[in-house]
């Protein structure tokens, strides 16, 4: 997320969550790489 510290700022002094919330989330998730695959070729199924 390149926007990362301006999210943060706004959901720890906006959306009421705090900060420990939001650094134990970012923590578990920041290198979650998600398992879904590209296919990058047309798939012919008829």
């Amino acid at each position: 997320m390149p926007n990362h510290k301006e999210f943060k700022k706004y959901a720890t002094k906006h959306a009421g969550i705090s900060s420990l919330t939001m650094e134990s989330y970012s923590s578990a998730y920041g290198s979650y790489i998600s398992p879904t695959i590209i296919e990058e070729r047309q798939l012919n199924v008829a």
